[in-house]
């Protein structure tokens, strides 16, 4: 009885093993080349003269249009080449401030769960669509990040939509960095 306990007992840990080792050889690795982000453009055009005080309140400022970009940046993965999710945090470290830039540390795990793994199947990347909260702190800018998975041939893959929801403060010198970031 005690043998079979001890054989089943060394069965589990060969087991575990082989499953950690297959994990660990078919995860997709960190890529040393650099993943092309989307830009956004510098240049503004014209636009007509607003003509209430809350048409002038909901224009974005440029803290407003940094804290967009950040997110558009922060939510931006390609799963067939970013080890786990914070890769894009990353990315976006030259967006912050040198002090909260060296606080990105990235898990030692991959990232898992199906939409991840299934985009990284496809060789699909994150396709974000972002929007301003305007129902916060004065000194926080809240941003909502949505996103699908599309293919490099531009098919959308059949995922459920997911949100997240980041929470920048930005300096007030131009350009902006960010100073503190957190997300829900």
């Amino acid at each position: 009885m005690r043998r079979t306990l001890i054989i089943s007992g060394l069965s589990l840990a060969i087991i575990a093993l082989l499953v950690f080792a297959g994990i660990k050889i078919f995860t997709p690795q960190p890529a040393s080349e650099t993943t092309t982000l989307p830009s956004i453009s510098t240049t503004s055009t014209p636009t007509p003269a607003a003509t209430s005080e809350a048409a002038q309140e909901t224009a974005p400022s440029s803290k407003d249009k940094a804290a967009l970009h950040a997110a558009t940046v922060m939510s931006t993965w390609n799963p067939a080449k970013d080890f786990n999710r914070t890769a894009s945090e990353l990315r976006a470290r030259d967006l912050m401030t040198q002090s909260r830039a060296k606080k990105v540390l990235a898990p030692v795990r991959p990232a898992t769960g199906e939409q991840w793994l299934t985009a990284a199947a496809a060789n699909a990347t994150s396709a974000p669509t972002t929007r301003l909260n305007r129902a916060t702190e004065k000194d926080i800018i809240s941003v909502t990040v949505t996103w699908v998975w599309k293919t490099d041939t531009g098919k959308i893959l059949d995922l459920p939509a997911e949100q997240r929801t980041y929470y920048f403060q930005l300096t007030d010198n131009n350009p902006h960095k960010i100073s503190d970031y957190s997300y829900e």
